[in-house]
């Protein structure tokens, strides 16, 4: 009965309190757009949980809180920000009257009105920061800090990969750091089986209403993420950001060819020095396509002219004498996206020749499916040089991995340049790539040992994110590689025994989350990345599909 009452209020939208009833639900709910942050259709934003008490407004269901929201930047998952909320007044002042709940859908936050004499107010709240229908235990990735903002506000941000709250109050604010956990707090699910959760509580925000004023509001509101848009927005960025994420969720052909075709012209135009690698990337996106078995006519028509331009856009006069002379001083994805200026790299970064060379074998291939077969001998001898460069600039016999960089072009003693990083696994997930099947076997097997974790690949070994306490000891988790982790996998050990070693590893990797998870040494650790860099989704949806079996992206032989 309790849950269809909710739901009837969720549906139909504004706030609902029933004085004089304290048990009653309240719910606050609007449906429509959300401010880049959430899904145009459902319930965007609602709040919903009992009123026990005029202070005491409780979340006593998985999916309940002060604020739950369903951001589209976190793939529209609804999301419990806030769950219960404790105010008293200390000075003895008369017990205040039922709150007024309502929601900004707009700015994805929640307002809560109380009429109230007190002068002097204690607050306390928990922040679940989790999805709905799930529960929290106590753990120690939760960042506990509070950010003072000013008298009235403050931030926190208990998860990294989420955005940060704001939490306000229309009066003076003081902030007394305890952290604590409510254990065991009994929620229920959709169907009301009970279930037991911990709830982290930041501290009591001490607060004082402005002279003169009866009413006390409090306002939690969802911060943008700060990741959406921290640069300047180019066309360049924009294509690299969509070419990254491409695989996992382009359409049908007639889109793909036109989301090609449009960004070969954007990524090539450059004149004769390349800004970044998303020429390459772009070609990566093509040959999934090719493999996929795209239509003749979007081969002779889109493919083969993508294709020619980039290649021409890669490829250096002397390419017999180097052939990534063009790609020099071309800044990695990575560092594009963050707008860093830097001199220009001596070397060029592994993942870089592994699609150097895909770009030449792709050109050779749909020119051979042009019926042209000159331009096919061509790009055939261009792919054959590459690879044969690529193995003698990447591949490191003892151990049995690839290097990051070019071997014979680090400066003595640049221990950070042969660091284990997972940009390897990019070359060895690709098809026809630079590796034999030996090579790719080895390179995954590298990757499993000290890179891999249930939420992505760790941008370092962590031994070296340990012992080098420096800026290129920053250890990073990346979601978005684990496309390339189940690809290769699937590559180099078959169907059957890859999966099960993905699977494996990825438990393995759940296992150890904690100290995936955490600081150590100095390293930072982002462990869930960016939720709206769209590559992190792209690559999870094709990674599931190369685990089903069944994928869109381009299957694996």
């Amino acid at each position: 009965m309790i849950s269809h009452e909710l739901e009837r209020l969720e549906q139909t939208g504004g706030h609902a309190v029933a004085p004089g009833h304290p048990h009653r639900w309240y719910a606050a709910s609007v449906s429509g757009s959300f401010a880049r942050l959430a899904r145009a259709s459902g319930p965007s934003v609602c709040s919903s949980g009992r009123v026990r008490g005029p202070g005491d407004l409780r979340a006593e269901r998985s999916e309940d809180g002060l604020l739950v929201t369903a951001p589209a930047a976190l793939g529209g998952e609804r999301i419990v920000w806030v769950g219960d909320v404790e105010l008293v007044a200390v000075d003895g002042a008369r017990p205040m009257a039922l709150p007024r709940v309502t929601v900004d859908p707009d700015r994805a936050r929640v307002d809560v009105v109380w009429v109230t004499r007190s002068k002097h107010l204690r607050l306390r709240l928990s922040v679940p920061c989790r999805p709905a229908d799930s529960t929290t235990r106590e753990n120690d990735v939760l960042d506990a800090e509070v950010e003072t903002l000013g008298e009235r506000s403050v931030r926190i941000r208990p998860y990294p990969g989420l955005p940060a709250l704001r939490i306000e109050v229309d009066g003076r604010l003081a902030f007394e750091a305890e952290p604590d956990w409510w254990r065991d707090v009994i929620v229920f699910d959709r169907v009301g089986r009970e279930l037991r959760e911990d709830r982290f509580v930041p501290g009591t925000f001490v607060v004082r209403p402005r002279p003169g004023s009866r009413t006390l509001r409090l306002t939690v509101s969802v911060e943008p993420p700060a990741c959406a848009r921290p640069h300047p927005e180019t066309a360049q960025r924009r294509r690299l950001v969509q070419a990254l994420a491409a695989p996992g969720f382009l359409g049908g052909w007639d889109e793909t060819a036109s989301w090609i075709e449009a960004a070969a012209d954007e990524l090539t135009s450059t004149g004769d020095s390349l800004e970044d690698d998303g020429p390459l990337w772009l070609a990566r996106v093509a040959s999934l396509a090719f493999a996929s078995g795209a239509p003749s006519e979007i081969v002779h028509d889109v493919l083969r002219p993508a294709i020619s331009s980039i290649v021409d856009a890669v490829t250096p006069v002397e390419v017999e004498l180097d052939p990534a002379a063009r790609l020099r001083g071309a800044a990695r994805w990575f560092e594009s996206l963050a707008g860093r200026r830097r001199e220009p790299s001596p070397s060029v970064g592994v993942e870089t020749g592994a699609l150097l060379h895909q770009a030449y074998a792709l050109a050779s291939s749909v020119a051979a499916a042009a019926g042209d077969d000159g331009g096919a001998a061509t790009a055939r001898r261009l792919a054959l040089r590459t690879q044969r460069w690529f193995q003698r600039s990447f591949w490191l016999a003892t151990p049995r991995r690839l290097s990051d960089v070019e071997i014979d072009r680090i400066a003595p003693g640049d221990a950070s340049a042969l660091a284990l990083r997972p940009h390897m696994l990019i070359a060895a997930s690709l098809g026809g790539g630079p590796l034999d099947r030996a090579q790719v076997r080895a390179v995954v097997r590298a990757a499993e040992d000290f890179l891999v974790t249930s939420l992505g690949l760790s941008s370092v070994d962590p031994r070296m994110a340990r012992s080098q306490r420096r800026q290129d000891g920053a250890r990073w988790t990346w979601p978005w590689l684990i496309g390339p982790y189940v690809e290769a996998s699937l590559r180099g050990f078959g169907p059957d025994r890859g999966r099960a070693r993905v699977q494996r590893a990825l438990l393995a990797g759940l296992a150890n989350a904690p100290e995936a998870w955490s600081e150590r040494d100095g390293g930072e650790v982002v462990p869930l990345g960016a939720l709206d860099f769209p590559p992190n989704a792209g690559e999870a949806v094709r990674a599931s599909e190369l685990l089903s079996g069944a994928p869109r992206g381009g299957a694996v032989s």
